[in-house]
């Protein structure tokens, strides 16, 4: 999420995964602001602040590659992803073998907002070089699912943002989760599960929506 704190590569690796991140093959080339922090700085562990890393799951006797990118930039809520460390990622996809997959990154490629993701177009074209058909985001917390079609390269894929159980922080909207059934065959829906507090009481709606 939003990297306010200079600890936040360290926090990630203690409470959620301390999974080994892709580093840039060519640090001289890295344009993204702050992605190292200067080497007089005390009490992190790290001074690499990307978090970008694959993580292989099993479902269904399927191997599904997720590839995780940090679109977040230091100190900011704008986003960013230098090139450098996509040339990185490029190549360790390319020495993974897989059936599915899939990107997750925090802001959305497609759609945008006050702080948004600058450099889209690029993650865009490595979405299409990897063939990948599903990227879920958030950023707003605002529900959108949107498929993009590039008519000249042959290529699609939906967007996922989900939304969250803050969403009626936002304008005409409720709070709410989201979960997938047959995910990514021809009979895939999406269930958001809305929250709404009526009377009182605390109620939930579903709406379906089928791709």
């Amino acid at each position: 999420h939003d990297k306010r704190n200079m600890r936040s590569a360290d926090y990630f690796r203690q409470y959620i995964d301390d999974i080994e991140v892709i580093r840039p093959l060519n640090r001289d080339n890295c344009r993204k602001h702050h992605l190292y922090l200067d080497s007089h700085t005390t009490g992190i562990s790290d001074h690499f602040t990307d978090i970008n890393f694959l993580k292989k799951i099993t479902v269904n006797s399927e191997a599904i590659l997720l590839v995780c990118l940090d679109s977040n930039e230091l100190y900011k809520d704008t986003g960013f992803v230098d090139k450098e460390i996509l040339k990185a990622v490029s190549e360790r996809i390319r020495s993974e073998v897989y059936d599915r997959i899939v990107l997750l990154n925090h802001h959305s490629i497609l759609d945008t907002d006050s702080d948004p993701l600058f450099n889209s177009k690029i993650v865009i074209e490595f979405v299409r070089e990897h063939k990948i058909n599903h990227v879920f985001c958030g950023h707003t917390h605002q529900l959108s699912i949107m498929k993009s079609t590039d008519l000249y390269h042959g290529h699609s894929f939906v967007q996922y943002k989900n939304g969250s159980l803050s969403s009626a922080n936002t304008p005409n909207d409720t709070n709410m989760f989201i979960y997938y059934s047959d995910f990514g065959t021809e009979t895939m829906k999406i269930h958001i599960i809305r929250s709404e507090i009526k009377g009182g009481d605390l109620n939930f709606r579903e709406e379906i929506v089928a791709l």
